[in-house]
């Protein structure tokens, strides 16, 4: 894990990275709704795992290129992005060399104190045989961390403990890069409420 600059530091907690998906290589036509939803029995045990408490797990919105906004909940903005598929509905982001290429921001509003979820990033991600890409995972409540990228599918899982800052929005973060060409597409994100 790679921590953030002195002048980035936050005294704000951890996330926790969190994962039941073991990488998944097929073709791309098998599934479409690879890799798989989380079921709420999987929620609880990765959320025991990472030590955040719950009275109940409740999936609290999913965004996607077909539903880009909830106006109580929440709103997706994708910068850098190639196609906007809401039909598929995916969002696909050009090939990139070693630099940015592309990135999710997702919104929440009506965010209180005390309020702590579950995000999960469905993508599928391509690379030359060789090379590697990186994705930098981040929220306004929590520091970042860098997660390798797995071909063809990959889920970005991680838990971010009761919010403290007092702000009613909250802003989550997917950016890609690679260290050669490589391309990603976007298919949702599903951010579940512990209550």
């Amino acid at each position: 894990m790679k921590k953030p600059t002195a002048t980035n530091q936050k005294s704000e907690k951890a996330m926790k990275l969190i994962s039941l998906n073991n990488p998944v290589v097929r073709d791309l036509n098998v599934d479409v709704d690879l890799p798989k939803k989380y079921t709420s029995v999987q929620l609880k045990q990765m959320i025991d795992a990472a030590g955040g408490t719950y009275k109940f797990v409740q999936t609290y919105l999913t965004l996607s290129a077909a539903k880009t906004i909830d106006v109580n909940k929440g709103y997706l903005t994708a910068v850098g992005c190639n196609s906007f598929f809401p039909t598929e509905p995916v969002i696909d982001f050009p090939f990139g060399s070693s630099d940015f290429s592309g990135k999710v921001e997702v919104w929440l509003t009506n965010v209180k104190n005390g309020d702590s979820f579950t995000v999960q990033f469905r993508v599928s991600v391509g690379f030359a045989p060789g090379k590697s890409g990186e994705w930098r995972i981040g929220s306004s409540d929590t520091q970042s961390h860098f997660v390798a990228m797995v071909p063809v599918y990959q889920s970005i899982d991680f838990y971010i403990p009761p919010i403290t800052s007092g702000m009613n929005m909250s802003l989550i973060t997917l950016e890609s890069k690679f260290n050669s060409d490589g391309m990603w597409t976007f298919k949702d994100v599903i951010v579940t409420k512990l209550q």
